[in-house]
């Protein structure tokens, strides 16, 4: 799901805390050591994606969001800013030696580190850590 939340409006907060759940309380987010990526840059993107980020006229930064039941991916292109909200159980991660891809919903994204890989890697560790909690946790109880 891809919203427009540069208005901040109620229904969209609701639909995003449906989607992924609450924010992580201040005890869980020190205990992982922040819920927040780094900047990441767009290197590339699908088409939907593309034409809300206006990726062929400038370099688009991006960052990730960790919730409890899956990730708020944060693009912000001229003055609105946008989220894709993205459940871990949607949610698929390629890795490769230069970029990190997301894909979900028909969509995906293509990552690259600007400044400091080493801690996007840790992040993206503590990403796959909590992607499998939740799938631990749902499969217990079905």
């Amino acid at each position: 799901m891809i919203l427009n939340i540069s208005h901040n409006k109620q229904e969209v907060c609701e639909g995003i805390r449906r989607e992924v759940g609450k924010a992580l309380s201040i005890f869980k987010r020190i205990r992982l050591g922040g819920s927040n990526s780094q900047k990441f840059v767009i290197a590339e993107a699908s088409n939907k994606l593309k034409k809300l980020a206006l990726l062929e006229n400038k370099i688009n930064f991006c960052n990730i969001e960790l919730r409890e039941q899956g990730i708020i991916f944060h693009f912000s292109p001229k003055s609105d800013t946008y989220v894709w909200v993205i459940p871990y159980y949607l949610l698929s991660i390629f890795k490769n030696a230069t970029h990190v891809s997301l894909f979900a919903e028909g969509e995906f994204v293509r990552l690259t580190s600007e400044n400091n890989p080493s801690l996007n890697y840790r992040f993206l560790q503590k990403l796959l850590d909590q992607k499998s909690r939740q799938h631990t946790i749902v499969d217990y109880y079905q």
